[in-house]
C-alpha cells in the first residue's frame, strides 16, 4: 500500500516540474498629460518707454521788490484763478517804519506793500517761497502757475525704435498709482538725448485731468499685432538647449503623442504664435506633462474631473 502511494506521489511531482511557466506581461509606463486644442485670436507685443509730464505754458512769478513775505495764500497743487492774491510783500522801508502810517489816506496806509496776483488761471506746480516772514530779493522766483490744458507727456523712445511712435499715434500711459490714460502722439522734438540716445516725442492725454509736473509714467506702444493667429499656451512649446528648434507634442489618439516641429512667431507671457504648420480645429496638443517625452510617446490623459 505504501509503495502504491509513493509511485502516485512521484507521478504528480514529475508532472508539476514539466508544466509550462506563466508568461509575465511587460507593462510600459505612461506619462499623465493634459491636452487641448489651438485657439485662434490676436496676439500683440507691447513695448514700453518712460514718459514725463511737462507743461507748455507756465507763468513764473518773481518778487517785484526786495522785502518780507507777509501773506501766502496757496500751496503746491492748489487751483488758482486769474487775479487771485497769491503773495503780499512788505518792503524793507515799511518794515523799518513799523505800523506808522504815511499820510492819512488809504494810499498812504498801503505804502510799501505789494500784492502779487495770479496772471493766469491754473495750478500751482512749484513754490519757491512758502513761509510768511521769509525775506526775498527783487526778481527772486516765488512760484509757478501752469495752464492745466497744456499738459503733455514727453516720451523718450530709443532712437532705433522711433518707428513705434510713427506706427502708434494712439498709446496708453500707465501711471504710478496703477491707473491709465489714453494719449495721442502729436509731434517729435528735434533734439536727441546725447547720453541715452533717446528721441523725445510729445503726447497729449485724452480728456481733462490734473497731473503734477515731472510725474514719471510708462508709455505702452504696440510693437507687434496679428489677428487670426494660431495660439498655444507657452508651456506647450518645447525647444532644444540653444532655443533654435521648436516642437509640440500632438495627440494621435488618447494613448499616443508624436513630435511635431513648428515655426513660432511672437509670444507674450501666456501665449505663443504658431506660424507653421497649420493645425486643424480637431487637433489636440499637450499642454502639461509634455516635457522630456520622446517621439511616439505612450501617454494617458488626466481626468480633469478628479480633484
Amino acid at each position: 500500500m505504501n509503495r502504491i502511494f509513493f509511485y502516485g506521489w512521484l507521478v504528480v511531482t514529475m508532472g508539476a516540474c514539466h508544466s509550462t511557466p506563466a508568461v509575465e506581461e511587460t507593462v510600459h509606463p505612461r506619462s499623465i498629460v493634459v491636452a487641448g486644442p489651438l485657439i485662434t485670436g490676436t496676439i500683440e507685443k507691447i513695448e514700453t518707454a518712460p514718459a514725463t509730464t511737462v507743461y507748455l505754458q507756465k507763468s513764473e512769478l518773481t518778487a517785484p521788490i526786495s522785502g518780507y513775505l507777509t501773506q501766502v495764500h496757496m500751496r503746491p497743487g492748489d487751483p488758482v484763478h486769474k487775479g487771485d492774491l497769491l503773495y503780499q510783500i512788505e518792503s524793507k522801508e515799511r518794515k523799518a517804519l513799523g505800523s506808522w502810517p504815511i499820510g492819512g489816506d488809504s494810499a498812504g496806509s498801503a505804502f510799501g506793500t505789494f500784492r502779487v496776483l495770479a496772471p493766469v488761471s491754473g495750478f500751482v506746480t512749484r513754490m519757491d517761497k512758502q513761509q510768511p516772514g521769509d525775506f526775498v530779493t527783487e526778481g527772486q522766483p516765488l512760484c509757478s502757475v501752469a495752464d492745466p490744458t497744456t499738459v503733455l507727456f514727453q516720451l523718450n523712445i530709443p532712437y532705433e525704435q522711433i518707428a513705434l511712435a510713427q506706427q502708434n499715434p494712439l498709446c496708453r500711459i500707465d501711471l504710478p498709482d496703477g491707473t491709465s490714460v489714453d494719449a495721442r502722439i502729436i509731434r517729435p522734438l528735434t533734439q536727441v538725448n546725447p547720453g541715452s540716445q533717446t528721441a523725445p516725442f510729445l503726447a497729449r492725454p485724452e480728456g481733462y485731468r490734473f497731473f503734477p509736473e515731472g510725474l514719471i509714467a510708462s508709455a505702452c506702444l504696440v510693437g507687434y499685432r496679428k489677428k487670426d493667429a494660431q495660439l498655444l499656451p507657452v508651456k506647450a512649446l518645447l525647444s532644444d538647449e540653444l532655443m533654435r528648434h521648436f516642437w509640440v507634442m500632438k495627440l494621435v489618439n488618447d494613448s499616443m503623442a508624436v513630435k511635431i516641429s513648428v515655426t513660432v512667431g511672437q509670444k507674450n507671457d501666456s501665449l505663443v504664435e504658431i506660424v507653421q504648420p497649420v493645425f486643424s480645429s480637431s487637433d489636440r496638443v499637450l499642454t502639461d506633462g509634455n516635457y522630456g517625452l520622446p517621439d511616439t510617446a505612450m501617454v494617458r490623459l488626466r481626468d480633469n474631473t478628479r480633484p
